[in-house]
């Protein structure tokens, strides 16, 4: 890259950019550089018993992503917080190959002391032409020795299997003038995680801050929806299915935008997706941004039971929409939005479905095509088998419903995830013939945010 001096003031600006920006890139002060950094317990980032440096374990795979956006909520309740958004990327190692898949969200929180806490979400498609989710988590005594501990639920039947075991730590650097993300991750398991005292340095949070949350909220007995405050009307892209995780099955519904009204009127921005677990996890597990009309971002956890979904938001303290930090409040289950069932589409043909389906559910009468998308992916529809037809296969639920489902041969429906929809009649069938690879088309629900009341 080529500069043109034309100011000594010019230079020292640039001398003091510098100077931020390789902070951001993670470089590691020779104070912490070797130490085992111990984090707190309510961030625990995997490994309570101590993160070991990186760079001491084998560089197992490097990443880099194109970033969509970064935000600045400004400072919430739990710090001051940053959201990235990515876009596409690539993702490679001596084992993997993959791309990373756009709409991953990066959350920062920086305490008034300096403490970085990290946490990640990106989907992948591994060169097998499955799916992998990571949901990583770091920290860091300052932003020049962030640590982030990998996670991965990759299938366990699959090339990639060996993503389910071991231990991962790694760095990330964020260009914010590039817009680039870049991910170096090692395999830390034959590291010793030295915690004597000259060995290790303890993570502390500052007296008075709340944790941020890692779970979900539960509603307390008796809690029932009150006065009714936002209605979002959700866009949404085509399934991603993790089949036969380390955690069980997901279910990824990418968020792809939409629109606010009610007492905050605004958008619901690109990135995040409803993580869907149909292992031990919530049903429902929705992250995501909103911005308000104003300008204020508020992110969104959305999660639970799909008929007791318990939404919890974060937004600057010192904003108009400061109020919804603190209160209590209940969602009411995703439904037919700007997508609801879906007829024939008009792109290309489906192509072959891969991987067995699981058990359907009990048939009915062969269903025309498949059933729309329902809540965040939704419950169980109310069709019958699928058959051969066009169509957008059902979003979410169970696996898909009475005998096979045969390949789509009609004319194209908009691209969506093939599996055909669970059924609702009296015989079980055999399993689905698998899922066919994702879409691009996009349909939508619509969510309404209550205010709890006991």
């Amino acid at each position: 890259m080529k500069f043109r001096v034309t100011a000594i003031s010019f230079l020292a600006g640039a001398v003091l950019l510098s100077a931020a920006v390789s902070r951001t890139f993670g470089q590691t002060p020779a104070a912490t550089a070797d130490k085992t950094l111990i984090p707190t317990a309510a961030w625990s980032c995997y490994m309570p018993e101590g993160i070991p440096k990186p760079e001491e374990g084998t560089l197992v795979l490097e990443a880099e992503m194109q970033l969509d956006n970064v935000y600045d909520v400004g400072l919430t309740p739990y710090g001051q917080r940053q959201v990235v958004v990515t876009q596409t990327g690539k993702m490679n190692g001596p084992k993997i190959q993959a791309n990373i898949l756009a709409g991953g969200l990066d959350f920062e929180l920086t305490l008034a002391n300096g403490v970085v806490e990290v946490e990640q979400i990106l989907v992948l498609r591994t060169s097998d032409n499955r799916y992998a989710i990571m949901r990583n988590a770091g920290t860091g005594a300052n932003a020049n020795d962030v640590r982030v501990v990998y996670d991965f639920e990759a299938p366990t039947n699959g090339d990639f299997a060996w993503l389910n075991t071991g231990k991962y730590v790694g760095r990330r650097t964020i260009d914010a003038v590039k817009k680039t993300m870049k991910i170096s991750i090692y395999d830390v398991t034959k590291v010793e995680a030295k915690t004597d005292a000259g060995s290790s340095l303890k993570i502390s949070k500052p007296e008075g801050v709340p944790a941020q949350p890692w779970d979900y909220r539960k509603p307390a007995p008796g809690e029932k929806q009150g006065e009714a405050i936002v209605t979002e009307s959700v866009q949404l892209g085509g399934s991603q299915g993790v089949q036969n995780g380390k955690r069980g099955g997901r279910n990824i519904i990418p968020i792809t935008g939409g629109v606010l009204t009610g007492t905050i009127t605004g958008k619901v921005l690109f990135g995040g997706a409803d993580y869907q677990s149909q292992g031990g996890g919530p049903a429902i597990d929705a992250r995501y941004l909103w911005q308000a009309t104003e300008g204020d971002i508020i992110i969104v956890r959305n999660t639970g039971p799909f008929n007791a979904l318990v939404p919890i938001f974060e937004t600057k303290k010192d904003g108009k929409y400061a109020w919804i930090n603190s209160g209590t409040y209940l969602s009411s289950p995703p439904g037919g939005g700007g997508g609801g069932r879906g007829g024939p589409g008009a792109g290309a043909p489906g192509g072959l479905g891969r991987g067995a389906g699981g058990p359907g559910a009990p048939g009915g009468a062969p269903g025309a095509g498949g059933p729309g998308r329902g809540a965040f992916g939704g419950a169980p529809g109310a069709g019958g088998p699928g058959g051969p037809g066009p169509g957008r296969g059902a979003f979410g639920g169970a696996p898909g419903a009475g005998p096979a489902s045969a390949p789509g041969t009609g004319p194209a429906g908009v691209a969506g995830a093939a599996r055909g929809g669970p059924g609702a009649g009296p015989a079980a069938g055999p399993g689905g013939a698998g899922r066919g690879g994702p879409g691009g088309g996009m349909g939508g629900l619509s969510i309404t945010i209550y205010k709890s009341s006991q």
